[in-house]
């Protein structure tokens, strides 16, 4: 690719990337709020006070507000940025994976599920039911335009949702819980048997490095959501995972 074309776009998708990331945040806080999140403008979570637009433009207000509000001075989450730019990020990632096509807007859609999916599972150990079927109809639509393999995603659903069974049923819901299994499902859709095998076992690579280092500092009653790494390792292994299958192969 052209290297000013490659520019361009990728700059294009971060920009878009943190706008959409700002919605995300909207859509995470407002639903654990019990709030609609298409309605009513946006407050500082401290004061109240309605925010004006120069304080809504994503990643620059909060570095250049210090990320505290701009009347009552009081720090604000930087869960904000962290999800901005992790969004203007993997936008920017998925742009070069698929260039400009139907098939980038439609991966956009299930990284930003997947992106809310890992925020609100961190923040309060939930995963909601309504969030994993908008990334079942995302899923669906990926593989419309894409190829699909019948046998492979029916297994695929089997295979994520009966081993998330599996857990659950082992340690009484003390490992797992029941919306890691409906995740577990859809993930199996969207990736198929194959791929979805290699996202359980990057996942369960990325939690181990996590969690390990928390239960030897003696963190070891401390309660870690298992979604976000779920999330994050099916998004990896969905974009990449043939060339980190070919990678692993080369360096056995």
């Amino acid at each position: 690719m052209d290297q000013t074309l490659l520019l361009s776009g990728s700059v294009v998708a971060l920009v878009l990337g943190a706008m959409v990331g700002s919605f995300l945040n909207v859509v995470v806080l407002r639903t654990a709020a019990h709030r609609s999140f298409v309605a009513g403008r946006s407050r500082c979570s401290h004061c109240g006070r309605t925010l004006s637009w120069y304080e809504l433009i994503p990643v620059g207000s909060f570095i250049l507000l210090g990320g505290k509000c701009r009347t009552c001075k009081k720090t604000l989450s930087v869960q904000y940025l962290l999800v901005e730019v992790i969004t203007a990020t993997a936008f920017a990632l998925v742009w070069m994976r698929f260039g400009w096509s139907l098939m980038t807007v439609a991966a956009w859609l299930v990284t930003s599920i997947l992106i809310i999916i890992a925020v609100y599972d961190a923040r309060w150990s939930l995963i909601p039911d309504s969030f994993t079927m908008a990334l079942a109809v995302a899923a669906i639509s990926v593989l419309v335009l894409g190829s699909i393999d019948i046998p492979s995603t029916i297994l695929g659903i089997a295979v994520g949702a009966g081993l998330f069974t599996l857990q659950y049923a082992l340690s009484r819901g003390a490992w797992v819980g029941s919306g890691d299994i409906l995740l577990g499902g859809v993930l199996g859709l969207l990736l198929g048997w194959r791929l979805m095998l290699g996202a359980l076992g990057v996942s369960y690579i990325l939690g181990a490095l996590t969690t390990i280092p928390i239960f030897l500092r003696g963190g070891g009653k401390q309660m870690i959501a298992f979604g976000p790494f779920l999330a994050l390792g099916s998004w990896v292994v969905w974009l990449w995972g043939a060339e980190l299958w070919q990678w692993y192969l080369l360096h056995l």
